[in-house]
């Protein structure tokens, strides 16, 4: 029955998340529109996340894997040119594709949409639809996911990161990308859970697990920000050989 409710609150943050990219399509100018996709995408990936611990708790990794996995393809499905990760804009930055102002803008609105997402997934806990649901709304403060040092966490985030990015960029122009890209994922994700909760998006990090119990600012920073934003430098690097960015920097200087 748990899982039902779980799937449930999915399926209906799916929906409202394609009326709310309608309406915003129907009623914004596509300068703005960029920004609100960015807002609905980002809610919608961490609500969703959010919701996946009940389905580990109430029923083993095995579930979770086969839900994750359902849901990531979904998410390739609706999210259009939006990602809800400041890693990906950091990517468009580096490839000229953003300007700095945008790129800070995006991010901005992005941890905006983790934070409505928490709001949201304890609104619907509050309505108490299992015994899961009820005792979550009732704890005062959430624990930290970090079970690691510092430099560890990073590490763990950073590696994560790399790999799913760097198998994005490789995999882009195959058929098969959504749904490897989206098993890799979930399996990154089964690995370090017990480490760092395996986050490798920032914005999720801030709506699962900023301000938790036995996590400092700087902990959060360090582990979820500054591991996968340098891991997400390193890849590109790597990837395309250049620094577009940096490239038209140094033409300004010359």
């Amino acid at each position: 029955m748990a899982v039902l409710v779980s799937i449930g609150f999915m399926v209906v943050t799916f929906a409202i998340a394609q009326v709310l990219r309608v309406v915003g399509k129907a009623i914004l100018p596509s300068t703005i529109y960029d920004y609100w996709a960015e807002l609905i995408t980002t809610w919608q990936f961490c609500a969703c996340f959010i919701e996946t611990d009940f389905v580990t708790a109430d029923h083993g990794w095995w579930m979770f894997a086969a839900v994750c996995f359902l849901m990531c393809l979904g998410f390739c499905k609706v999210f259009e040119d939006a990602t809800g990760c400041p890693c990906c804009v950091l990517e468009d930055y580096m490839g000229k594709l953003t300007t700095w102002t945008s790129a800070l803008i995006k991010v901005a609105v992005q941890i905006l949409g983790a934070i409505l997402a928490a709001r949201w997934a304890y609104f619907v806990w509050t309505m108490e639809y299992s015994a899961g649901h009820a005792q979550k709304a009732r704890e005062e403060l959430c624990e930290t996911c970090i079970n690691c040092s510092d430099l560890e966490g990073m590490a763990a985030e950073g590696l994560a990161t790399f790999t799913a990015q760097f198998a994005a960029w490789k995999l882009k122009e195959s058929d098969l990308s959504d749904y490897v890209n989206s098993a890799l994922c979930v399996a990154i994700i089964v690995t370090g859970a017990s480490w760092t909760g395996m986050m490798f998006n920032p914005a999720l990090a801030v709506s699962m697990t900023y301000g938790c119990k036995g996590e400092s600012i700087i902990d959060h920073v360090v582990v979820y920000w500054i591991g996968p934003l340098i891991a997400t430098a390193l890849a590109y690097f790597l990837h395309f050989g250049t620094v577009p960015v940096l490239q038209a920097e140094k033409v300004k200087a010359t």
